[in-house]
Parts: structure tokens; sequence; C-alpha cells
């Protein structure tokens, strides 16, 4: 990490700090759990995974305090991350629990990315075949949500030019359905997506 990389992960964490204090006296208890949920996010991706998982466990009791059924599955879907600094099982219970959770309260963007969780535990328990059909069925259903973004993704940071307008990679790249790799596995009482 460079230091500028650090530096803004400094300055973030100062902010959202100021903001907690700030939210802790006058928000509710939903605010201060987004806050805290960001700042455990923050912790991740400093590989602080201790420092997460409390300010995520923290997170989730309140929104479930709050009664905030969409924050409790994200919540609980980020604490399988936070988990995933060796804890495994601990990870899996989160993610099953947030899949759950997730297709209660609709949210198929997050939904897909708790699959995307699933199939990297599986992946870390080397369990290929499951790996392999979780993260297709991840790439299934974040297509719709990156099509959406396309404008947004840093093409050239995943050394891959931009796609032209209205056209997005896919799961393997550009020319995918023309050489027959576009076909993915559908895991077992699964249907396959409309993507």
């Amino acid at each position: 990490m460079v230091d500028s990389d650090r530096g803004d992960f400094e300055r973030a964490e100062g902010l959202l700090k100021e903001s907690l204090a700030l939210i802790r006296a006058a928000g509710t208890d939903r605010d201060v759990g987004v806050v805290l949920n960001a700042l455990a996010m923050l912790a991740l991706s400093r590989g602080d995974h201790g420092r997460a998982a409390a300010l995520q466990e923290e997170s989730l009791s309140l929104a479930r305090q709050a009664g905030d059924a969409r924050s409790v599955a994200i919540y609980t879907h980020n604490l399988g991350w936070a988990a995933m600094a060796g804890e495994y099982g601990r990870a899996e219970a989160f993610a099953q629990g947030a899949e759950e959770l997730l297709r209660e309260v609709g949210d198929r963007e997050v939904g897909g990315l708790n699959t995307a969780l699933l199939g990297f535990l599986a992946l870390s328990q080397r369990n290929f075949e499951r790996a392999e059909w979780l993260c297709a069925a991840a790439m299934r259903g974040l297509r719709e949500f990156a099509r959406r973004w396309t404008s947004f993704i840093p093409w050239t940071s995943w050394g891959a030019p931009p796609p032209r307008k209205g056209r997005s990679p896919g799961p393997r790249g550009f020319g995918a359905r023309r050489r027959g790799l576009a076909k993915t596995p559908v895991l077992p009482g699964h249907r396959r997506s409309a993507c």
C-alpha cells in the first residue's frame, strides 16, 4: 500500500469517528449502525478482522433494535467476510444466515455478493466443485448490477479495456459467447438466471 492510500484510510477513519460522535448524540440507532458498518468495512479493508467483527456485531445489534431488516441482512453478510480470517465455520454460519435474510428483503445485489462469499468459503475448504458453482452463480446474479455500473468501474485497473457503450464483458471477458465460454454450471435445485 502506498502512503497516499494509508493517508486516505486515516482520513476516512478520522471523518467516520467524528461522524460517529455526532450521530451518537443526535441520530437514531439505525444511523449509528450505518457509521459503525462503514468503520467496520474500513477495518476489514485494512486487514483488521477482529475490529471489523466487533464493529459489525454492534451494527447488527443496533439494526435489530431499530427493526431494520435490510441492514440486519447486510451486516450479517459483512460479519461473514470479517470471519474469513480463519474462522470458516463462523463465516459459513453468517453467510448462510444472510442468504435467507437477503432473500426475504429482496436484496439481489448483496445476495450476489453473499453467494460469492459462500463460493470463497467453499474454495478455502478445497471444495472446488461447490466453489465453481457458487462463484458462477454469483457472477450471473451480479451481471445486471455490473451493467448498471459499467461507467464507474475502473476497467484499466483490471487490465481490461473499457467496454463499448452498452456492453459488459461478462464473467469470462469479451467474446466469451463466441468462444463457447459463457455457459456456467447451475447449482442443483437452482434455476439458470435470465442474464
